[in-house]
């Protein structure tokens, strides 16, 4: 153990060898080779990142160190090294990782005390083979400065043996490191959850943040009430087990959102911000001012897209500098065939080399992202030019996607856009009007009034039309189902693409506006 160990604040890093008695009996007299090999792989990451090791018993392993992001580098250096490597006489060998941040007491012997070190390696043996697990202290210490390529993935509350107190943890997710595992291993909760099912609704307040459970309908005649979430904020629901697990405030009238590798954006219409959130720690991690009413909002390229009706701009904000860093003037006149038009209702979306705007009139802007310029010619959408009501936008399978409800008419339709011949290829009529468009599942997926629609990209044929019990709004696709924001009804929907049915209905105060999915959490906004 080495004498120099840091003190204060300090980050713990608990590794062992998953399965290490089978491969023992596998290996015979060559598993003292193997483990060689795990212990240098393991000693050079952590030396390369500044930690030190405490401690060794068998094929387990004890570090600490000053940063935790030198902890959270170091994690992910070793478990990329431990999967490349090539191993003699076995496939692979998969190492459980945990890490916790705290304030230990380095005792006579030189040892560290404390609760924190029992949390980091109770989190350590909650893992699987390959896996990083952070608990959420060190998570929220690292979730806005995480080494370049790396993401948090929530793996949820769970109880670690001997602590009363569940505990939020996540998962190290990133190019070269195993991303699919079973669930975590730790204790059960049965009884807690008995207890709060039949209370219909807890809620828990740490660090300022409201964490609500969800209670969900999966049919039968009882209509729960509602889960309780701030206005104006942002909630957070685990999409394996549809329940609400935190949200944090936001600027007024929250109603774009996205998420993806560097974070969670938020548009906010009425006081014209947005924001980007740290999943991790639920905090809001930057602020930026745009004009009023901002309420597109894309990720791609690198870069967040966010468009403000009023300015006639579209903002390219760089993750990496938390900024500005290019604006895009836009033209709302009417010149010659082509529209250039993001002044009013503006929805985005990135795609085929693009960013794609739709404005309200039905036509379309195409901007080239690196160099932030609109390129001129003005696509036609295929909708009337009376002007539209609602409107989405995607780009996919070879086409830009557009769904607007024309005016005064009222006419909704769903129209593909041919990339290869920059026009309308074909469109089908909605039932109501569109509030949301989203691509997954070898479909695209239009809500229109209280249906959603899933549709054939091929020849845009209707597959199935899934009614709702209420208007609906945003759409999104991802961990496995299709998720559908319903408005003013205050609900979120969760549907099965298989089966074309609602598995189940979220219900939450407020104004649901937006959704959006990502590593198996879904994201909506609530407004007034």
């Amino acid at each position: 153990m080495t004498a120099d160990l840091p003190s204060g604040t300090v980050t713990f890093l608990f590794t062992d060898i998953e399965g290490s008695t089978r491969l023992l009996r596998e290996l015979g007299d060559r598993y003292e080779q193997v483990r060689a090999e795990h212990d240098g792989l393991l000693r050079a990451a952590v030396v390369a990142h500044g930690g030190e090791e405490v401690d060794t018993q068998g094929d387990s392993f004890f570090f600490s160190f000053r940063r935790a992001g030198d902890a959270v580098a170091a994690a992910a250096d070793a478990q990329r090294a431990l999967a490349a490597h090539p191993w003699p006489g076995v496939a692979a060998v998969r190492v459980r990782m945990g890490l916790h941040t705290g304030e230990p007491t380095l005792g006579k012997d030189g040892r560290y005390v404390g609760l924190s070190v029992h949390r980091a390696a109770r989190i350590g043996a909650a893992a699987r083979g390959g896996e990083a697990l952070l608990s959420s202290t060190t998570a929220d210490l690292v979730s806005d400065r995480l080494p370049e390529g790396l993401v948090l993935r929530d793996r949820g509350r769970h109880r670690l043996k001997d602590f009363d107190r569940p505990e939020q943890l996540f998962q190290l997710v990133g190019e070269g490191l195993p991303s699919e595992f079973p669930p975590v291993r730790t204790t059960s909760d049965r009884r807690r959850r008995r207890r709060v099912l039949a209370a219909s609704i807890g809620v828990v307040v740490t660090a300022g943040i409201a964490v609500s459970v969800a209670v969900v309908t999966t049919g039968g005649s009882r209509t729960p009430r509602p889960v309780t979430v701030l206005t104006n904020s942002v909630a957070r629901i685990n999409a394996n087990t549809s329940r609400v697990v935190g949200d944090v405030a936001t600027g007024v009238g929250p109603a774009g959102v996205a998420a993806g590798d560097e974070g969670v954006w938020v548009a906010n219409a009425v006081d014209g911000t947005v924001q980007r959130i740290a999943p991790g720690s639920m905090r809001v991690v930057r602020t930026l001012a745009t004009p009023p009413r901002a309420t597109g909002l894309a990720l791609g390229f690198g870069y967040a897209w966010a468009s403000a009706s009023h300015g006639r701009t579209l903002y390219r904000i760089d993750p990496r500098e938390n900024n500005v860093t290019a604006t895009v003037p836009l033209r709302c006149s009417r010149a010659a065939g082509a529209f250039f038009a993001l002044c009013e209702g503006a929805a985005l979306a990135t795609g085929a080399g693009s960013v794609w705007g739709l404005n309200d009139d039905g036509t379309l802007t195409r901007i080239a992202p690196i160099r932030a310029v609109v390129v001129e010619r003005g696509i036609v959408s295929g909708v009337s030019e009376t002007g539209g009501a609602g409107g989405s936008i995607a780009a996919g399978k070879g086409a830009v996607w557009t769904a607007t409800s024309a005016q005064p008419a009222g006419e909704a339709r769903l129209v593909r856009v041919d990339l290869l011949a920059g026009a309308p290829t074909q469109s089908v009529p909605l039932p109501g009007v569109p509030r949301g468009l989203a691509l997954g599942s070898g479909s695209v997926w239009v809500t229109a009034g209280d249906q959603l629609l899933r549709v054939d990209p091929g020849d845009l044929t209707v597959d199935a039309s899934i009614p709702l019990d209420g208007a609906a709004a945003g759409v999104a696709v991802g961990a496995g189902a299709v998720w559908v924001a319903g408005g003013r009804t205050g609900v979120v929907w969760k549907i099965d693409p298989q089966a074309n049915r609602v598995l189940d209905t979220i219900r939450l105060t407020g104004t649901v506006a937006g959704v959006a999915v990502w590593h198996g959490t879904v994201w909506v906004t609530i407004a007034d």
